[in-house]
């Protein structure tokens, strides 16, 4: 039996339950309410076939004209796969009450305004006001992004409230940390990264307060409660989908389970290396050029395969000087969990080199793709 379950608003009712099998609505709870037509409309679908309601409560909107109401459509609660067709139980369900006026009113969601609005922030004069963007969840709009320097930032608490995910945060500009269901994150201006659920978060932009409310990066917080969010292409609206909404999984030994020992070592010990003394984007873009090459065709399939690859000549010195043996540091090993999680700084680059020691045949028949640090990255030219 497949049980849709949802928590409506601009209705009096506070939860709506179905359950639904073989097809046939089995039983329907209204929790709040006018109870006459809430136990009408539950007697008439009960043991009806899904089509059937709908094709009735279809046929009852088209010939009404229900009052305006601010209504957030159903995600199940069940993982279960649903027929496209059962989607429409709850909406139409909610329709059905706003036409027996079973309705409170609920101001409508605002417009999102012809000009950009302006966040002030509490410190007068200390920093720029931000241009606000519209954010939009499953359609409805929910919550202002902030742009600062080219990116968008969002406060966990509207999106969270939303998704009824429980939600609380304490700290500054200097050290943060996030409870969301529970699952703390947290983050140290001195530090590029942020850590929680076991797992860690490439995140050189930081985060900001303002007027109470912590704000962080656009794809970082999406990444924390797994949203799929899209910029309009003029960048005055953001999309953002719940459908797959929740606390992003993790766990004490989240990176040793989820991807093979030997690529986690091998990746950290070439980083390490190759770039002990570079910034983490530096060693992060390492880390990529060995994962790319697994990648190619003209190269070996395995990261261990990639480091001591001798085919043409030695392609990482310290497989030379012994270093890649040594005891790597604890960025090193983040660069690399960082990296197996899809964190790329440096493209498609195949190659690196540091110019101090010559660069020329790079230069001459390679693109250079981006410098961090002491290092060149270079793609291969035309690619």
């Amino acid at each position: 039996m497949m049980r849709l379950e949802y928590r409506p608003r601009g209705v009096c009712s506070q939860r709506i339950e179905i359950d639904v099998e073989d097809g046939c609505v089995q039983d329907v709870k209204f929790t709040g309410g006018c109870s006459g037509n809430l136990q009408g409309i539950s007697r008439l679908v009960k043991g009806m076939p899904v089509e059937e309601v709908i094709s009735r409560v279809e046929g009852s909107a088209a010939a009404s004209n229900p009052p305006p109401a601010r209504i957030s459509w159903p995600r199940p609660s069940s993982s279960s796969v649903m027929p496209p067709r059962t989607k429409l139980l709850i909406p139409l369900l909610l329709l059905c009450l706003l036409l027996c006026g079973c309705s409170r009113t609920v101001p409508a969601a605002a417009a999102p305004p012809a000009e950009p609005q302006l966040l002030s922030l509490p410190q007068p004069g200390q920093k720029p006001p931000y241009e606000q963007v519209p954010v939009y969840i499953d359609g409805l709009l929910m919550d202002r992004a902030c742009r600062k320097d080219g990116e968008l930032y969002l406060s966990p608490a509207a999106i969270c409230t939303w998704l009824d995910i429980s939600n609380s945060w304490q700290g500054d500009e200097n050290a943060f940390s996030l409870t969301l269901q529970g699952v703390e994150f947290s983050g140290d201006s001195s530090k590029e990264y942020l850590s929680g659920n076991g797992r860690y978060f490439y995140a050189p932009e930081g985060w900001f307060t303002a007027g109470g409310q912590l704000y962080l990066p656009c794809d970082l917080l999406c990444r924390f409660l797994c949203l799929d969010a899209s910029l309009s292409e003029d960048g005055s609206r953001l999309d953002v989908s719940a459908l797959n909404a929740r606390v992003i999984p993790g766990g004490e030994d989240y990176y040793d389970l989820n991807y093979p020992s030997e690529d986690l070592f091998w990746l950290t010990q070439i980083i390490y290396a190759e770039s002990w003394q570079q910034p983490l984007a530096g060693q992060i873009g390492v880390g990529n050029v060995v994962l790319n090459r697994v990648d190619s065709l003209d190269f070996p399939s395995t990261v261990f395969d990639v480091i001591f690859d001798m085919e043409h000549t030695i392609q990482f010195e310290p497989i030379t000087n012994g270093s890649v043996y040594a005891t790597p540091d604890e960025q090193s090993r983040i660069a690399a969990c960082l990296c197996l999680d899809g964190y790329n700084t440096v493209g498609d680059s195949l190659y690196f080199v540091n110019p101090a020691y010559g660069s020329g045949w790079f230069d001459s028949a390679l693109d250079l793709t981006i410098t961090i640090g002491g290092h060149n990255f270079y793609s291969v030219r035309g690619a």
